[in-house]
């Protein structure tokens, strides 16, 4: 299997710097762990620095996942550890923050719930209740004040009027300059720093940390 190969890697990184590495297209068995160091030390200190230990550890992460699976043997990288930044709460609300508080809301709502954007954006009041929901994705809901003349859990103020946030996913990429599969995979990932952090007040604190 070469690294390009690697499961998810087109989806989690679309547009990947990897492709430029000397080993995007080697076996992963060939590859040595020097040369992610070098990898790694060509853009140290450069606008890509962050992007290269980010993406590199994303990669490592999925080839760690296939070996664990038993779908792939145990290879040399698999114990190089890039070093990746930890993501945390506190990245997220900095992260979101440029975008105005409905749109923060869908963009939790959407990452919590797994939905997809789409789904978030079309989504109405009838429709809670069909679906399973965790504690936190119920909590944010409940936060949205609802709009007399819109059904729509997420809208657009326009006027007197709503509608529905049909621009969120572009919003997203125009504000925030990120792709919404890489937020997803960072979600997935999170750390949650908080000194009042416990799982059990996951929900409370969620809702407080990002000040909506």
């Amino acid at each position: 299997m070469k690294m390009c190969d690697i499961e998810g890697l087109s989806t989690w990184l679309p547009d990947t710097i990897l492709v430029d590495s000397s080993f995007w297209t080697k076996e992963v068995a060939t590859i040595h762990p020097v040369e992610l160091y070098a990898f790694l030390q060509l853009h140290k200190e450069t606008e890509h620095e962050h992007r290269a230990r980010r993406e590199l550890g994303i990669a490592l992460a999925q080839l760690r996942k296939l070996i664990a699976r038993s779908e792939l043997n145990e290879v040399r990288i698999a114990q190089f550890r890039s070093p990746e930044p930890v993501f945390t709460n506190l990245d997220l609300t900095e992260i979101l923050n440029p975008l105005e508080p409905i749109k923060r809301k869908a963009v939790l709502f959407t990452l919590e719930s797994g939905l997809s954007m789409t789904s978030v954006i079309v989504m109405k009041w009838a429709d809670v209740g069909r679906l399973d929901l965790s504690l936190t994705a119920r909590a944010l809901i409940e936060s949205v004040p609802r709009h007399i003349r819109c059904s729509y859990i997420f809208y657009d103020r326009m006027g007197f009027d709503a509608i529905p946030l049909m621009s969120l996913d572009q919003d997203i990429k125009k504000t925030l300059g990120i792709d919404l599969t890489w937020l997803r995979y960072q979600y997935e990932n999170m750390i949650w720093v908080d000194e009042h952090m416990a799982e059990s007040f996951k929900d409370s604190v969620f809702r407080a940390s990002l000040e909506f």
